[in-house]
């Protein structure tokens, strides 16, 4: 698929390493474990609910225009996909995802090389995660549908209005 290059397993056991350790990375299907990763700040994260997904089909070529105008025509991006195949993504190159920027099942998460800014998807949780000036910039412009509900500001929960943080020795 055009745009998308398979990451290596030296690659690939690098980045998750990297992944896990910087953002404190918790994979869970239980609700007092979340949110799952440590959000960085800047980011917002959006509650998103499977019906509203489904009736949203404008998502994935919002997340592409919004990617293609946060990188240069020659970025490339981490796509990773926790415990399947991950990638090198080329926003610019390419014209459908191969690894889905919606969660539809398990973790999906974009990353710039530097991980200063990306998108994290969480499936149990239903929300999603973008950080990092640029991809922020970028993202509010015409928010989805999908989008519309915040429910996390550098991770500080909007409902109970206090900072959520992930324990990395827990």
């Amino acid at each position: 698929m055009e745009g998308w290059t398979s990451l290596t397993e030296d690659e690939y056991n690098v980045v998750w390493d990297r992944f896990e350790e910087d953002f404190a990375f918790r994979p869970s299907v239980l609700a007092a474990d979340w949110p799952s990763i440590r959000e960085p700040k800047p980011s917002i994260t959006f509650r998103f609910t499977y019906d509203e997904a489904r009736e949203d089909n404008d998502y994935e070529s919002w997340v592409l225009a919004r990617l293609r105008e946060a990188t240069e025509p020659e970025s490339a991006l981490y796509a990773l996909n926790w415990q399947h195949e991950s990638f090198w993504f080329r926003p610019h190159q390419a014209t459908e995802f191969e690894i889905p920027p919606f969660p539809d099942g398990d973790y999906y998460i974009f990353l710039t090389q530097d991980f200063s800014a990306g998108l994290f998807g969480h499936p149990w949780e239903q929300t999603i995660c973008i950080f990092g000036d640029c991809f922020i910039d970028a993202a509010r412009q015409n928010l989805p549908r999908l989008l519309s509900t915040i429910h996390r500001t550098s991770g500080v929960d909007r409902t109970l209005g206090r900072e959520q943080d992930v324990d990395p020795n827990a």
